[in-house]
């Protein structure tokens, strides 16, 4: 039987669709009694949303329209000219 930094330097060397694949495969087998408390998960995110409606009111921090997102999101993700597939 593999180790599981075995499996791990195997899957690594997988296309990345593959390594998604896995991943997903895996997150499917973890059973309920793995996740968090619905409840306790609700209450996180309903602090989180205040806090940073909270930020935005008070000026802390400031929107950023779509379009510099996408725009910032596709220079991020543009494939390098000195990359090989």
């Amino acid at each position: 039987m593999n180790t599981p930094q075995e499996v791990l330097q195997a899957a690594s060397q997988l296309p990345e669709a593959a390594r998604v694949h896995i991943i997903e495969a895996l997150l499917d087998t973890l059973g309920p009694e793995s996740a968090e408390d619905p409840a306790e998960v609700d209450r996180a995110w309903r602090d989180e949303i205040r806090r940073r409606c909270d930020q935005l009111k008070t000026g802390k921090v400031s929107t950023v329209p779509w379009e510099q997102v996408q725009a910032d999101a596709e220079r991020l993700f543009e494939p390098s000219k000195s990359a090989s597939c």
